[in-house]
């Protein structure tokens, strides 16, 4: 490097190791910012196991309240198409457009411009068929409603199969 900038003091083995050190100083100094300030932005959401850190049990309840909205969400619409099926001689809507059931519960929760997949036309009871599922923007695992009222949580594999299965 000396040769490209000739302004650079020359530097030998213990000039060096000091700024290899000062350069590795700086980079902890650096990062110890960086967790301080991620801990600022979530207070409390740390705690630490070992030489690092990991969420605490409080964080990980976000995402399980969120799941039970989802579902409060889909138990909602699951009540409002079971009485549409009932007072249409089982058959559910044809589409999500029905003025029968609000489009408020379409709506997938958190996400006002989102709404759920819906397989409609289908005959509500004699067998449980896919009628209503999440799209991916939750990850992977998502809620799907059967046509018998059923409410289960799969992954996007396995509601891929049954969703072609279905079709056949």
């Amino acid at each position: 490097m000396r040769k490209d900038w000739t302004f650079l003091p020359r530097l030998n083995y213990g000039r060096a190791l000091v700024v290899v050190g000062l350069w590795g100083l700086l980079f902890v100094l650096v990062l110890t910012m960086i967790s301080g300030a991620r801990e600022l932005m979530t207070p409390g959401a740390w705690e630490k196991q070992g030489s690092t850190y990991r969420l605490t049990k409080q964080a990980g309840s976000i995402n399980d309240d969120l799941d039970q909205r989802r579902r409060r969400q889909l138990e909602q619409l699951r009540d409002a198409l079971l009485d549409y099926a009932r007072a249409h001689d089982g058959q559910f809507p044809a589409s999500i457009t029905d003025t029968a059931i609000p489009n408020q519960l379409w709506t997938l929760p958190d996400t006002p411009n989102m709404h759920y997949f819906y397989l409609g036309g289908k005959m509500s009871f004699p067998q449980a068929q896919p009628l209503v599922h999440e799209p991916e923007i939750y990850g992977s695992e998502r809620f799907l409603l059967y046509s018998n009222g059923d409410i289960r949580k799969m992954d996007g594999e396995q509601l891929a199969k049954l969703l072609e299965e279905a079709k056949k």
